[in-house]
């Protein structure tokens, strides 16, 4: 319907109007999230032109406008979509396990930049400096989420894993406020509840990190520091967001080499005191 209201009305739109339309038509994900403000300036057109564009595609305005733009997206980012492409695809049959392992190998060449480079030394800054520090992920995210909170549980303190059904979120967060530090981890199709705890934080003018697949996600565009995992589009893994996660916790170990080894070893001792670890050494009766 979006698209082919476009496609209908193109020879009747302005030559601002048709920039307008060709930049939707090539890449409109990118305005799905964005302010009338923020898409006016990425144009370098006038807010007021967005407004009647919007119009002359029979919407109520920009609102109504971007809801349309944001069904369309949603479509795209039904759940599994890259599961369900490998699956599909008749070209990995010989040797799947080779065909992952290349693609996640391309993921990881692909994946380093210097806006991420710049983004991440900022994170390590702030998790050294940081009060109290939450982790937020849902679903397939979890796991990431608790992966993270588990390495960084090893040497810190002040780490805490905010998980729905456990006591309430909301509660949980209550007290937070700027000396706190909050990441969310989310890939498509992002969780609403993700969102809406994302902008609870920022009321209460917390400092978010937002790790996602794009920098057009709703996390990276509404997140103070975005950290981007990107995805392959032909197979669903996290191997981007594990190398990033790990690449955190190491550089915040080595911000305190001697205190982050010493308690590594304590927690090591006490564990395998407590018999927690299988030992090999045991003998066999």
């Amino acid at each position: 319907m979006f698209f082919r209201k476009i496609h209908e009305g193109y020879n009747n739109l302005s030559n601002t109007q048709k920039i307008i339309a060709n930049f939707l038509l090539s890449d409109y994900s990118k305005c799905a999230f964005l302010s009338i403000k923020e898409f006016s300036d990425l144009l370098n057109v006038s807010s007021a032109s967005i407004y009647r564009f919007s119009c002359k595609l029979g919407y109520n305005g920009y609102p109504e406008f971007q809801k349309a733009v944001q069904y369309e997206l949603q479509k795209e980012l039904k759940p599994m979509k890259e599961l369900t492409s490998s699956i599909e695809d008749p070209n990995n049959e010989i040797n799947i396990l080779k065909a992952a392992v290349d693609m996640n190998i391309n993921v990881l060449k692909n994946m380093y930049s210097e806006y991420t480079y710049q983004n991440f030394a900022l994170v390590i800054d702030k998790i050294v400096r940081a009060r109290k520090i939450y982790i937020f992920g849902l679903r397939s995210s979890f796991c990431t989420a608790y992966y993270f909170y588990f390495m960084l549980k090893q040497f810190m303190d002040n780490i805490i894993l905010l998980t729905l059904g456990y006591g309430d979120v909301y509660d949980n967060l209550q007290k937070i406020n700027e000396k706190d530090l909050i990441f969310f981890i989310s890939f498509p199709p992002y969780t609403k509840e993700t969102i809406e705890l994302l902008g609870y934080a920022k009321e209460k003018k917390t400092c978010t990190v937002g790790i996602t697949d794009s920098k057009i996600s709703p996390l990276a565009l509404n997140a103070d520091i975005p950290i981007i995992a990107k995805q392959s589009s032909k197979t669903y893994s996290f191997v981007s967001v594990m190398t990033i996660l790990n690449a955190i916790v190491i550089a915040v170990g080595k911000k305190n080499k001697n205190k982050t080894i010493q308690l590594l070893k304590e927690n090591q001792e006490y564990l395998t005191k407590k018999g927690v670890y299988y030992n090999i050494n045991k003998k066999r009766r």
